[in-house]
């Protein structure tokens, strides 16, 4: 059994960026020349601005990857990398560095890297730390991607466990009733978009525990009983909804404080 560790994550992630896949290993260079390998930062959280040095979106989207991602977890098990997509000098992505006020290291040549990762500019990845690709969207979803690296910090986990199924199914949780958590076992069977979410009695979301690509597999997947926001929810039944791309299936749990 492996643990993948994640939270929330998008609906949109590419074929080749499979929950669950592992990073392809990599090394490139910065603009001053130093060498930098994905295998330097194992065991932390990555994240991964994919660029290009004159795109437009990619240069007004900059800033917010320093200030709103970079910034925020610096002091904590993470790191921040920029790669650039489009092949372009080093005086090209130090001058996107300049424009954009980025502080993080962002890497040149970096075109054949994310053809390997399935991946194309204006782009942002999350890796855990067991080098698991968990977050693949659009740069400017900031709040997707700091809900992915808050859960992977805060050690919320998702087990996928090897053996083979054959159903979409959502299983009892346990235990039920909890407190303050309980886990979600689930089974995939093909390769698809699913979403886990939390709804109170009343239908209104409270919180959506995972919504990317997944493998065949069996999962399991921490609920705390907290909303989207971090707020810690009140005594009382929950529904459970995992939804697949042609089937969903529902289930009632009991938060009992």
């Amino acid at each position: 059994m492996r643990t993948l560790i994640l939270l929330l994550s998008l609906f949109t992630f590419s074929a080749a960026q499979v929950v669950g896949s592992t990073a392809k290993p990599f090394t490139l260079y910065t603009v001053a020349g130093k060498s930098v390998s994905l295998s330097d930062h194992s065991g932390k959280v990555i994240y991964i601005n994919w660029f290009g040095n004159t795109c437009p979106t990619c240069l007004q989207e900059g800033n917010d990857t320093q200030t709103k991602i970079a910034d925020r977890y610096k002091d904590q098990n993470f790191v921040a990398l920029g790669i650039d997509v489009w092949d372009g000098s080093a005086n090209s992505v130090q001058n996107f560095i300049n424009q954009t006020g980025i502080r993080y290291d962002c890497l040149l040549n970096g075109g054949s890297t994310a053809s390997d990762y399935g991946v194309q500019y204006q782009k942002s990845t999350v890796i855990d730390q067991q080098g698991v690709i968990q977050f693949y969207d659009r740069t400017n979803k900031i709040s997707a991607i700091n809900s992915t690296i808050d859960g992977l910090l805060s050690t919320t986990g998702l087990e996928e466990k090897g053996a083979a199924v054959s159903s979409f199914e959502l299983k009892a949780n346990y235990p039920n009733p909890f407190n303050p958590k309980t886990e979600i076992p689930f089974s995939n069977d093909r390769e698809q978009n699913i979403r886990l979410r939390i709804y109170d009695i009343n239908g209104r979301l409270i919180r959506t525990l995972v919504a990317a690509r997944f493998a065949p597999g069996n999962y399991s997947l921490s609920w705390y009983g907290k909303d989207d926001r971090g707020k810690a929810m009140g005594s009382g039944v929950y529904f459970v909804r995992l939804e697949g791309e042609q089937t969903q299936r529902m289930r009632r749990i009991l938060l009992l404080k």
